[in-house]
């Protein structure tokens, strides 16, 4: 190891050019410990590029971030307008609540209902959390409940994304192994996406990530089954945002 005397830069700046390309920027002043560290992830030893470079700074050992995400498997993406990394994950496009788009047409069955989410996060999952954006299916009487709500997309959207999970009440109220289905399907009645069977004691939600990329006319199949004594607690696709 080496001490190294590094000028002419701030904090704030070599931060930031060691979170996305590991370039040291110089200042006065500040004394910093250069160190030849080896990475191992998950066993398997990284090799940090030679541009790049790891130092102890006040007790703290600093490692440009890319390096170390990327090393990981994960992507990183700056957001140069908003001062914001995303790591994993990228920052998402334009999104569009399936609650705010105009169904082109709406068939169902007089034995249940859908209605959206809006407001306050109130509406919660079996598992407890609460969202305040998305559909809720619900049968009301002994009768299956369906309905097929249809989007006209014009190919502008890239992806759906959402959650299918039962609604909290199934966590007062005897369970079924089957208490809905969702598919979704093109204009063209092509299969998108099937749930299956949603039990009401499901222990992680369902997730929907479709590519809609060449998807005009979007449709979207709910079917709700009761239990006996015609009583279901329903359940949502919590979240449910098409991305432009």
């Amino acid at each position: 190891m080496r001490m190294k005397r590094i000028r002419d830069f701030t904090i704030g700046v070599m931060v930031g050019a060691l979170l996305l390309s590991g370039t040291m920027v110089y200042a006065s002043g500040i004394n910093v410990e250069m160190v030849s560290l080896k990475f191992f992830f998950n066993n398997s030893e990284k090799i940090m590029p030679a541009d790049q470079h790891s130092f102890i700074y006040k007790g703290r050992t600093y490692v440009p971030l890319r390096y170390m995400s990327e090393s990981a498997g994960q992507s990183v993406q700056y957001d140069k307008n908003n001062k914001a990394v995303y790591i994993g994950t990228p920052k998402e496009g334009t999104v569009t609540y399936l609650e705010n788009m105009r169904n082109l047409s709406v068939n169902y069955s007089s034995a249940g209902y859908t209605h959206v989410l809006l407001g306050n996060g109130e509406t919660e999952s079996n598992l407890g959390e609460k969202f305040s954006h998305g559909i809720i299916a619900s049968a009301t009487d002994s009768e299956t409940y369906y309905s097929v709500h249809t989007y006209f997309l014009d190919s502008k959207y890239k992806r759906l994304k959402g959650l299918i999970a039962p609604l909290s009440l199934w966590n007062y109220r005897p369970g079924s192994k089957d208490i809905g289905t969702v598919t979704i399907k093109d204009g063209k009645d092509n299969l998108l996406f099937k749930s299956g069977e949603i039990p009401s004691d499901l222990t992680s939600p369902i997730p929907i990530d479709l590519d809609l990329s060449e998807v005009s006319l979007l449709k979207v199949d709910i079917t709700v089954d009761t239990i006996t004594g015609g009583k279901s607690g329903g359940f949502a696709i919590f979240d449910a945002r098409l991305i432009q």
